[in-house]
């Protein structure tokens, strides 16, 4: 698979990324691929997890790789379950062997007036974006642990610093990853696992 910069050689790389099917984690899978990682997209919908895999494999020539040796897989993963966080975790290292970065992708949105939103709505966004990012990180944690190295991208929002409208419970979720990321950033380092964000600027709107 062809490097397209000489900035980020991920060349035996393994990534899982969440939220990977579609927008901004479709793009962070790809860019992966192009330069040099294999990766494991992981999104809710099986049938959308699949048509994404095999986009990604046109976009990046991976369909000319050896079979025997996959660049691209998706799983079915719904981050607010233990046992699908674990089962996609299993699944990356079934494929690749190991996991070295783990992108914290997934996520949903309400836009509404704060008035008109339910307790249930908020706690749903804040459930996918907070606790998912956390359950994911844990997972893949264990095993970055054990081999001493790791790289985990959680994806916050320029909402985490400035004021959008209309989203109190997304801009909140997106705090609480901020805050996630910098104390997995300070607890885990001495494992040799690095946790960092990125505040994108994508809207969905």
């Amino acid at each position: 698979m062809p490097i397209k910069t000489q900035l980020f050689d991920l060349s035996g790389k393994v990534a899982l990324v969440t939220g990977g099917a579609s927008g901004l984690g479709k793009g962070i899978a790809q860019a992966f691929v192009e330069h040099g990682a294999h990766v494991l997209i992981g999104s809710r919908t099986e049938e959308k997890v699949n048509q994404a895999v095999e986009d990604l494999k046109r976009a990046t020539e991976a369909d000319e790789a050896d079979p025997a040796e996959p660049i691209i897989d998706g799983v079915p993963l719904d981050v607010t379950n233990d046992n699908s966080v674990d089962h996609a975790v299993r699944k990356c290292v079934d494929d690749f062997g190991k996991i070295d970065i783990l992108v914290n992708c997934a996520g949903i949105i309400v836009k509404k007036p704060t008035f008109e939103l339910s307790l249930e709505e908020f706690n749903t966004i804040h459930e996918s974006h907070v606790t998912g990012s956390l359950r994911c990180a844990k997972a893949a944690g264990e095993l970055m642990r054990e081999q001493h190295a790791g790289s985990i991208i959680n994806i916050a929002s320029i909402s985490s610093y400035v004021d959008l409208v209309e989203v109190a419970a997304y801009a909140a979720a997106k705090n609480g990853v901020m805050g996630l990321t910098r104390s997995l950033a300070n607890e885990w380092a001495k494992y040799g696992i690095r946790t960092n964000a990125i505040a994108n600027r994508f809207m969905s709107w």
